[in-house]
C-alpha cells in the first residue's frame, strides 16, 4: 500500500447517484487524509463471469472500497462488490448520499456503524481506520 495515498474502490449505484459520485470525486481535495482513485463500480453489461473478474481485479487493486449510499438504491450490485472485497480481504465503509441518512436501508454486509454522513473529518477518519485493517493489518 502506497502509504502517502492509498487507493480506493468506489462502489455506488449507476442509476441513482452517478451526480453524488462526480461530487464525491471532485470533493476529494477536501479530505484531509489524502487518497486516491482508480477504477469505479463496474456496470453489470457483460457476461457474469466477466463482470466477476473485472471486479475482482479492480477491488483487489484497491487498498478499501467506499460504499456511496443513497435513499431507494439497488442494493444487489453492492453487495456482489462488497463480497468481493471480503473475499479480497480489503475492508470497506460507507458514506451516506442522495438523501441517504442513519436509518436508511443499507446492503447486506454493510453495517450502519460503518457508515458515515459525507463530512470529510470523518471521511479522513474512517481511511484512517480502514487503512489499518484487512490486507493491511500486521499480525504480531
Amino acid at each position: 500500500m502506497d502509504t502517502k495515498h492509498p487507493l480506493a474502490f468506489i462502489s455506488y449505484d449507476f442509476k441513482l447517484s452517478e451526480s453524488e459520485r462526480v461530487r464525491f470525486i471532485n470533493e476529494i481535495g477536501a479530505c484531509s487524509q489524502p487518497f486516491k482513485v482508480d477504477d469505479w463500480s463496474a456496470e453489470r453489461r457483460s457476461p457474469r463471469e466477466d463482470w466477476d473478474k473485472l471486479v475482482h481485479s479492480k477491488i483487489g487493486r484497491c487498498d478499501f472500497v467506499i460504499v456511496l449510499v443513497a435513499e431507494g438504491m439497488d442494493v444487489a450490485p453492492i453487495m456482489a462488490e462488497l463480497a468481493e472485497a471480503k473475499r479480497c480481504n480489503v475492508p470497506f465503509f460507507g458514506v451516506y448520499v442522495g438523501g441517504a441518512k442513519p436509518g436508511s436501508a443499507l446492503p447486506d454486509g454493510l453495517g450502519a456503524n460503518r457508515t458515515i454522513p459525507w463530512d470529510w473529518d470523518r471521511i479522513a477518519a474512517a481511511i484512517g481506520q480502514v487503512t489499518k485493517e484487512g490486507k493491511h493489518h500486521v499480525f504480531r
